[in-house]
């Protein structure tokens, strides 16, 4: 699970900071379709911004792996410099070398 904290975080956010690790988080009705497309060649456009990028870091860190090539255009957007996640995946050198990957 991807969560930023802000000072004024909301109640929600705020129990799930003092949560003790020994507590159980359930998720209920996961539900959806939110994968990359069958044809890698279709053209992609991913916007995201704070942690709503997680899953498609997964999604390029699946593309990496795998050695599989994809259009993207990932528009990513913060606060700030400093709330960018996952610059390992999103500036690694595999990423960075494709010309099929637009950061």
């Amino acid at each position: 699970m991807t969560v930023k904290f802000y000072p004024k975080a909301s109640s929600y956010k705020t129990e799930l900071l003092n949560l003790q690790s020994t507590k159980q988080i359930v998720g209920a009705q996961v539900s959806g379709d939110f994968t990359l497309p069958k044809d890698l060649k279709t053209p992609l456009v991913l916007i995201a911004g704070g942690v709503g990028i997680a899953p498609f870091r997964s999604m390029i860190q699946y593309l990496i792996d795998k050695n599989l090539q994809a259009n993207i255009i990932l528009l990513y957007t913060n606060r700030t410099k400093a709330d960018i996640l996952f610059t390992d995946v999103l500036r690694g050198q595999k990423v960075m070398a494709s010309k099929q990957f637009i950061i």
